[in-house]
C-alpha cells in the first residue's frame, strides 16, 4: 500500500505461451496497492491491441479489470495459438471487450470472467462448414443448382457476447 510509482514501459516483443505482443508501450501507475496501465499499445497477431488493464494487488485474489480493442488481428492466428481451432477461420477481426475476472491460485480464470465482448470478423471464410451448400439443396425443389463448396466466405460477422462465470 505504501509503494507509489509511476513510468512507461516499452518492450519489443512479449512472449506468453503461443501469443507475442510486439512493440508493447503503456504508462504504469501503481498507487495505494492498485496497479494501472494506461494506456496499452501492441501489435498482435498481424494487428494491434489497445486498451488500459486495472489490478488491484491489495487482494489475495487479485481481481483484474481489462478494457481492450483489438483492429485487424488475423483470426486464424489468434485462434491457431490460443485453442484447438487451427486453420478453420479465416479473416480480419476486430472489436471490443470490456472484461473483469479474478486471478485466484490454482484457479482457471475463465471461470471468473465477467464482462461484455463485441466482435466483428471479415471478409473471411470459414472452412468445413458449406452454408451455401445447405440453402442450395433447399432451392432445388425450384429448380435452383449451384456450385459445391468446401467452405462458406463472408463479408463480414459480428456478434455481442455477455459473459457470467465463464460462459
Amino acid at each position: 500500500d505504501r509503494i507509489i510509482a509511476n513510468g512507461t514501459i516499452a518492450i519489443d516483443t512479449f512472449l506468453y505461451e503461443q501469443s507475442a505482443l510486439t512493440n508493447l508501450k503503456a504508462t504504469l501507475n501503481l498507487a495505494k496497492g492498485v496497479l494501472k496501465l494506461d494506456p496499452v499499445t501492441a501489435g498482435i497477431f498481424s494487428g494491434q491491441v489497445a486498451g488500459a488493464i486495472t489490478a488491484d494487488l491489495r487482494e489475495a485474489s487479485t481481481p483484474f479489470t481489462i478494457t481492450v480493442k483489438l483492429t485487424n488481428v488475423d483470426s486464424n492466428q489468434l485462434l491457431s495459438a490460443t485453442s484447438s481451432v487451427k486453420n478453420i477461420v479465416s479473416g480480419p477481426l476486430s472489436g471490443h471487450f470490456d472484461l473483469h475476472f479474478i486471478s485466484k491460485e490454482n484457479q482457471n480464470i475463465a471461470t471468473t470472467l465477467n464482462g461484455v465482448a463485441q466482435m466483428e470478423m471479415g471478409p473471411g471464410r470459414i472452412a468445413g462448414i458449406q452454408i451455401r451448400n445447405e440453402m442450395t439443396n433447399i432451392g432445388r425443389f425450384m429448380g435452383y443448382t449451384g456450385t459445391q463448396e468446401d467452405c462458406t466466405n463472408n463479408d463480414k460477422l459480428s456478434g455481442n457476447r455477455t459473459l457470467q462465470h465463464g460462459a
